[in-house]
């Protein structure tokens, strides 16, 4: 029995799609690349709690936030508060804060916050500590804090950039009101005719003849 050149074409395309949609199922979905380490972390224990607080930088510019992880847990059947943290008398501005819901594990209660931070004018600033209460079965409770943080905030402007004021122009001085007394050009020019005149008269004086008598009118 001979099959279709078309049916088999079309066989073979069908084979194809099922074995594309397969090995796509097969497939596994590529895992996110892993958060950035923190740029500085420190940690604190007190009876059957620990904190730790992480930053995401602690050199920054003026433009820039500073995110705070905050991280309590305890020993399991103890207690733990919402971590009480106010960075605002340290110079910063709450951008917001993010409070995860309590998660019991087989270790224990464990809480995590995340707050963002926005420096207002350049220096240094300090985070300040992290305070988690904690309470037992048994009646027993405390706090475990962490310790203050540091960090450096920048201007955004560069070495480059002037942030001097222009000086001032000169002022433009008003012109002199008009003077009633003859300049010094004028003055000149009347000395030189004068002494022009006196010369003319003395030339006329030495041309005359020594004891000639001015002519008369009878004389002509």
């Amino acid at each position: 029995m001979s099959v279709c050149p078309a049916r088999s074409r079309m066989a073979r395309v069908a084979l194809a799609g099922i074995a594309c949609v397969f090995l796509a199922a097969c497939e596994r979905t590529p895992e996110p690349p892993p958060a950035p380490p923190p740029a500085v972390s420190a940690s604190a224990r007190s009876g059957p709690a620990e904190i730790t607080v992480e930053l995401d930088a602690v050199d920054v510019r003026t433009v820039d936030r500073v995110a705070v992880t905050i991280i309590a847990s305890a020993v399991d059947g103890a207690h733990l508060t919402v971590p009480e943290f106010d960075p605002t008398e340290a110079g910063w501005t709450v951008v917001s804060r993010t409070d995860a819901p309590i998660l019991y594990t087989d270790a224990g209660p464990a809480r995590r916050a995340r707050v963002v931070l926005e420096p207002f004018l350049e220096g240094d600033y300090e985070i300040p500590p992290v305070a988690v209460a904690w309470s037992l079965a048994d009646g027993a409770s405390g706090e475990v804090r962490s310790e203050p943080l540091a960090v450096s905030v920048r201007s955004v402007l560069t070495e480059n950039d002037s942030t001097e004021l222009a000086g001032a122009r000169p002022m433009i001085q008003p012109p002199a009101p008009p003077n009633d007394q003859p300049d010094a050009a004028m003055l000149a020019l009347a000395g030189g005719a004068a002494v022009l005149a006196i010369t003319g008269a003395a030339w006329w004086l030495l041309r005359r003849k020594p004891g000639t008598p001015p002519e008369t009118a009878a004389d002509r």
